[in-house]
């Protein structure tokens, strides 16, 4: 990459005021200045120093970007040609310029020059093929659109015969329905009435049957009453002989079961009094068991009891022995503290000795500043930072405000600029619209001939 000049002596070089107009930069903010352009009356030094500084930084940082976009012009490279022609081109140039025409060349010549007729006749012939390839396509449209049309009335006179059809269907259907029903009609009537005859003839059986039952039941009631009061006769003889006797050999063996009884509770009584002592003897043993098991579990209970107290007791001695550990320990820091505040006190009490007796020395001597001294060397400084914090504020409000207005120029500029490509296209739209009208016209008046 070649370098590039900006400065030819104190001067700009013109491909570096054409970078300035491309980006917008005021060509004021570029000249140098010395530290000493920047004095004033009443001005301190250091808010000069901090307005140098600010003008120094801005400076460079606009010779950085001319000298990028220098760059970007001397290379040989097609984006960065793009870059160059539109940045410098015909309709910027127009409205950097009030001036100059749009029709004006830019500054720097292209390297490939531009047949216009060349590109005229290409753009006609795209248009006169884009036209025949939109009439191929509404013939196609057209088409497919008739097609479609008589697919439809396809279909619809299809319809209409599926129609006829499917009505005469379904009145053969609703016909043969009909004939369907009568015939289940006059089936079921022929069942009802069989089914009444059916119904009347068990009826009639039913009461003859009847009849017949209720003489047969007559004759064997009577008979069966007979023999039942014979039977109740010949039970009751039985009954009283059994009775007679059931009463003699009631005797016999109330006498048995009298003796077996009295042998029983003399057995009894026997085993009562054995088992009444066994009873006892095992009482005895259970209770002095119980005895034994008690005195085992309290002296258990005695021996946790004794074990808890004396854990106890050594918990109490260690927590009183860390009682007086940790009292002991704060004994000694509030000792340790006492001690450093007097060791404090003492070196402060002999530093104020030491600063009034150099005070003292001073007046002595005649060199002690005034009262006032050091209230006036802080008021002083407070004011010089806020006059510092001011200046920056300021020259910061100063940059925002010119960044605001290269902003808005470079707004105006874009809004101008697509201004004049919508007419542009607009126009050429227009001249697109006038020839096909031509070309129809002309196709028209050579159909007419033809025809004559």
């Amino acid at each position: 990459m070649p370098k590039v000049k900006i400065y030819v002596g104190e001067k700009l070089t013109e491909e570096a005021k054409a970078a300035c107009e491309a980006l917008q930069i005021n060509q004021k903010f570029l000249k140098p200045r010395n530290f000493e352009s920047f004095k004033e009356k009443g001005l301190a030094e250091e808010l000069q120093r901090i307005r140098y500084e600010h003008y120094e930084d801005r400076r460079n940082q606009l010779i950085w970007q001319i000298d990028n976009a220098m760059k970007a012009m001397h290379s040989s490279s097609p984006t960065h040609q793009a870059i160059l022609t539109n940045s410098i081109s015909k309709y910027t140039d127009a409205f950097t310029k009030g001036t100059k025409s749009v029709s004006q060349k830019p500054d720097i010549a292209l390297r490939v020059p531009i047949d216009r007729e060349e590109i005229v006749q290409k753009q006609k012939a795209k248009s006169i093929y884009n036209e025949e390839k939109m009439a191929l396509v509404r013939e196609n449209k057209e088409k497919l659109h008739q097609e479609e049309e008589e697919k439809l009335l396809k279909k619809i006179k299809d319809k209409t015969k599926r129609d006829k059809i499917i009505k005469e269907v379904q009145q053969l259907e609703e016909k043969k329905r009909i004939e369907r029903k009568k015939k289940e009609e006059a089936k079921r009537a022929t069942v009802e009435q069989n089914r009444k005859e059916r119904l009347k003839k068990i009826e009639r059986d039913n009461k003859q049957r009847y009849k017949s039952m209720t003489k047969k039941n007559t004759y064997q009631s009577e008979e069966r009453d007979k023999l039942i009061k014979e039977r109740l006769s010949t039970i009751r003889r039985m009954e009283e002989q059994e009775e007679d006797d059931v009463d003699s050999k009631l005797g016999h063996y109330q006498e048995k079961m009298a003796k077996a009884e009295e042998k029983k509770q003399n057995f009894i009584s026997s085993k009562l009094s054995n088992t009444m002592v066994h009873l006892q003897r095992v009482q005895e043993k259970k209770e002095n068991l119980n005895m034994s098991n008690d005195l085992a579990v309290q002296s258990k209970h005695m021996r946790s009891l004794t074990e808890k107290y004396g854990r106890s007791k050594r918990i109490e001695k260690d927590k009183e022995a860390k009682k007086s550990d940790i009292h002991i320990k704060q004994l000694s820091k509030q000792e340790r503290a006492h001690n450093n505040m007097i060791v404090k006190a003492r070196e402060e009490k002999e530093r104020i000795r030491y600063l009034k007796k150099k005070m003292f020395e001073k007046e002595m001597s005649g060199q002690a500043p005034p009262v006032n001294y050091y209230r006036q060397k802080v008021k002083e400084t407070i004011d010089f930072e806020n006059e510092q914090r001011k200046e920056i504020q300021k020259l910061k409000r100063q940059d925002h405000y010119e960044n605001y207005k290269v902003r808005e120029h470079k707004l105006q500029n874009i809004y101008k600029q697509r201004l004049i490509n919508k007419l542009m296209e607009k126009r050429q739209r227009a001249d697109k619209i006038k020839q096909q009208q031509n070309r129809i016209m002309s196709f028209v008046s050579m159909s007419k001939n033809s025809s004559l």
